[in-house]
């Protein structure tokens, strides 16, 4: 299979995913669809086609609107999987696709896909998810948790505590209210707790979206997030202030009328803004509303299509050297392995990219700048694309003592 049906092929199975995702009624003739097409497909047999499916399940797990029985959807897509992601990829290798989503990496967990060890222990440490996965962790190792900490989280009996795992949502009784959009008895708790209309949510170590973690969000931004619009009119008839930001919450809606509406109020933006909207789009496989922006005319932005594995927008045109080292850093060992086998692409492996991060410390006093030239190969290794990396050592013009630079700034 060559480049142009592989991404005809991925963009075809995207949209049979979003199709069975979005389905309100759980219809089982999306499902038969789906299952057809992976049929068709031999998907089973293709370890490469089959990581790119993996890779747009754990992007849509992480950014899309959660329609009802989301999660239980996803999990059914994955158990058509489970022996070939057993026989196909290594534990590490599943952990690296899924680590954005704790509730995800619950499921490959306890369905023994991913094996919890001290090395995947590490790596949720990192992520500061050892809470969320307490009752695994614990048996391995029991000392790293605060255990007046681990009475509080399960303090009402361990059922509950799985079952708020099993949601994934913010547990308090005012985000379930505002999730439901029970404007009734929104007012009520708010009333009777006397909260302010611009107080902060509180965070919770069970929620799962990742635009919602280690964020300070009000109100209005979470009502937009979850686009539950009697909650949002009431908070603009008590005059909460509306920014430019409240969009990029209404985006994860996938609420058109309400992006539009938000649109209206708030004071007119710059391109640069739109495009981050469009950006935000693209994340979320929100692909209707990434057409509202992208008839803004603003343009398309495929390095974040890659990023995100939004089939939908991609086309061979871009697909080229200039963005070889996006490829491997995104791991896309199909893609890479045709080029390296056409002679159409001149490639230099050894070629060093320019990045840079910018770093605030917590304080906002001191920023510091970090640039780094970086080859695919060192890329591809930091991001633990294993498959992209044996690619890149066995072709005859890699150089491994090929060093990258880094400089650091700080004012």
């Amino acid at each position: 299979m060559n480049i142009e049906n592989y991404i005809r092929q991925m963009k075809e199975i995207q949209n049979a995913i979003l199709e069975c995702i979005d389905d309100e009624s759980f219809n089982e003739e999306n499902n038969k669809k789906l299952n057809n097409l992976l049929e068709e497909q031999s998907i089973k047999d293709k370890p490469n086609e089959l990581k790119s499916i993996l890779y747009i399940l754990s992007k849509i797990a992480n950014n899309h609107n959660r329609a009802t029985n989301f999660f239980s959807k996803i999990e059914r897509i994955l158990k058509i999987f489970k022996e070939e992601m057993k026989e196909y990829f290594t534990n590490p290798e599943i952990f690296n696709i899924f680590k954005g989503n704790k509730r995800i990496l619950l499921y490959l967990i306890k369905e023994n896909i991913i094996i919890i060890n001290k090395s995947v222990i590490n790596k949720l440490r990192q992520k500061n998810y050892i809470y969320y996965f307490y009752p695994e962790i614990d048996q391995i190792d029991s000392e790293i948790f605060d255990r007046k900490y681990i009475k509080k989280i399960i303090e009402d009996s361990f059922d509950i505590y799985e079952e708020k795992r099993k949601i994934g949502e913010n547990d308090s009784y005012l985000c379930e209210l505002i999730r439901n959009n029970s404007i009734d008895e929104f007012i009520q708790y708010l009333n009777e707790n006397k909260r302010s209309l611009t107080s902060i949510i509180e965070p919770s170590i069970f929620e799962t979206n990742s635009f919602l973690i280690n964020k300070k969000i009000s109100l209005i931004e979470y009502s937009a997030f979850f686009g539950s619009i009697k909650i949002i009119h009431f908070l603009l008839s008590n005059k909460i202030e509306l920014n430019s930001s409240l969009l990029l919450f209404a985006i994860h809606s996938q609420n058109l009328e309400l992006i539009q509406n938000i649109e209206q109020q708030i004071s007119k933006q710059n391109d640069n803004f739109y495009e981050e909207c469009l950006i935000e789009s693209i994340k979320c496989h929100h692909n209707k509303i990434t057409d509202y922006f992208l008839n803004k005319f603003v343009k398309k932005n495929e390095i974040e299509c890659l990023k995100y594995y939004n089939f939908n927008y991609f086309n061979m045109n871009f697909i080229d050297k200039s963005i070889f080292h996006n490829l491997c850093k995104y791991d896309y060992s199909f893609i890479i392995k045709n080029l390296f086998d056409s002679s159409e692409f001149d490639l230099d492996l050894n070629e060093k990219i320019f990045q840079r991060k910018i770093r605030i410390e917590s304080n906002e006093k001191e920023m510091e700048i970090i640039e780094y030239e970086k080859t695919a190969l060192l890329v591809s290794v930091e991001k633990g694309n294993i498959q992209v990396v044996n690619l890149l050592l066995s072709h005859k013009d890699i150089d491994v003592n090929v060093k990258s630079e880094c400089k650091h700034f700080y004012f």
